[in-house]
C-alpha cells in the first residue's frame, strides 16, 4: 500500500497581523510561483516605515553634529583651548550617535520586512486550496493564521514500507554501488484505487535509514511525473 502526494506541499500563513483585505485567486486554480494571493491592510505597516524613516533621518543628523562637534574640539585641543577630557567626551557622543544610526536602519528594514509580509505571494507553482479566511476578516493576531494551502504535484512521490524480511537481503549488500544502482533503475508501476495502472513508470530515490521497530518495516519512497495531472496529492495506490 502506497500514499501519494506531491513534491511540495506549502501552508501558506499570515506572518502579520490585520485585516485581509483582498483575495487575489481563484480557489482549486493553478497559480505561479510569486503570484499575489492576498493582501493585508497595509497602512499600518506603512505609516511604521515612514516613523522609522524619519527616525534614521534624525540618527544621522545627529551623528552629522557630533562628527562636526568632535573635529572642532580637537583642532581646539591643539591650542590648549579645552580640555583632553572634553574631547573624549565627544568622542563618546560620537560613538553613540553611529550606534543610534545603525540601530534606526536595523528598525527601518524591519519596518519594510514587516510591510512586505502584507502581500502574500505564491512560494512556488501548483494548485491553490480553499481560503481558510475570507476578506475583512483579522488574520495573524494571535499566531501566523494559515489561510491556504498550495501542492505542487507535477511530481508525484508514493511512500510505501518493505517488511524487514524482505529488505535484509539488500542491507546486507548495499555497501556495493552496484546494487543501489539496481534499486533504482527498477520500473515501478502503480496501481491505483480502481485497480488500473498508471501508465507512467516510476523510480525508487528513497530508502529509509532505519527499521520501524513498531512495524518492522523500512520506508521507501518512488516518484513519478505526473505532468499530465492525472493524479493528485492524498490518493491510495500500491
Amino acid at each position: 500500500p502506497a500514499t501519494l502526494q506531491g513534491v511540495s506541499e506549502v501552508e501558506i500563513r499570515a506572518r502579520v497581523s490585520g485585516y485581509l483585505e483582498a483575495t487575489n485567486f481563484n480557489e482549486g486554480a493553478f497559480v505561479k510561483k510569486g503570484d499575489l494571493l492576498f493582501t493585508i491592510e497595509q497602512d499600518p505597516y506603512q505609516l511604521a516605515v515612514e516613523g522609522a524613516q524619519a527616525d534614521l533621518e534624525r540618527a544621522e543628523a545627529g551623528r552629522e553634529l557630533a562628527k562636526t562637534r568632535k573635529r572642532r574640539l580637537e583642532q581646539a585641543l591643539q591650542s590648549n583651548s579645552v580640555s583632553e577630557v572634553e574631547v573624549d567626551i565627544a568622542a563618546a557622543e560620537l560613538a553613540q550617535s553611529i550606534a543610534s544610526v545603525s540601530q534606526a536602519e536595523a528598525n527601518l528594514k524591519n519596518a519594510k520586512l514587516d510591510l512586505s509580509y502584507t502581500k502574500v505571494h505564491a512560494p512556488l507553482g501548483g494548485r491553490i486550496s480553499l481560503a481558510q479566511v475570507s476578506d475583512e476578516n483579522l488574520v495573524g493576531y494571535s499566531e501566523p493564521t494559515m489561510i491556504t494551502t498550495i501542492v505542487d504535484d507535477s511530481t508525484i512521490e508514493a511512500y510505501f514500507e518493505v517488511p524487514e524480511r524482505e529488505v535484509i537481503d539488500y542491507l546486507r549488500q548495499r555497501s556495493d554501488k552496484k546494487v543501489g544502482e539496481y534499486v533504482s533503475q527498477l520500473e515501478i508501476k502503480l496501481e491505483l484505487a480502481d485497480r488500473s495502472v498508471y501508465e507512467v513508470t516510476g523510480n525508487i530515490d528513497f530508502m529509509d535509514n532505519k527499521v520501524d521497530t513498531m512495524t518492522r518495516t523500512i520506508r521507501v519512497r518512488a516518484i513519478f511525473d505526473n505532468s499530465a495531472f492525472a493524479l493528485t496529492s492524498g490518493m491510495y495506490a500500491s
